[in-house]
């Protein structure tokens, strides 16, 4: 059976703090009976921890899960 996707949850990020976005993402990931995405956008922080969200939803996501990450490194002028 081919579900859709439920749900879709955006997590906006600027110069965010890993362990709360990470607490974040954790408290997210634990939903089930649910299919979801999860949108992570950051408006151009110099820190963006691209490899650790990658790394922590990779080992923590059940298959009801499909997640974007959008960075946006140039200011606008």
């Amino acid at each position: 059976m081919n579900r859709s996707i439920d749900i879709s949850v955006l997590v906006v990020t600027y110069n965010s703090d890993w362990i709360k976005l990470k607490n974040t993402l954790s408290s997210i990931l634990i939903q089930k009976d649910v299919k979801f995405e999860i949108i992570i956008s950051d408006d151009g922080s110099r820190s963006f921890e691209e490899e650790k969200i990658r790394k922590h939803i990779d080992d923590n996501a059940r298959d009801n899960v499909t997640y974007s990450i959008i960075h946006r490194k140039k200011k606008y002028r």
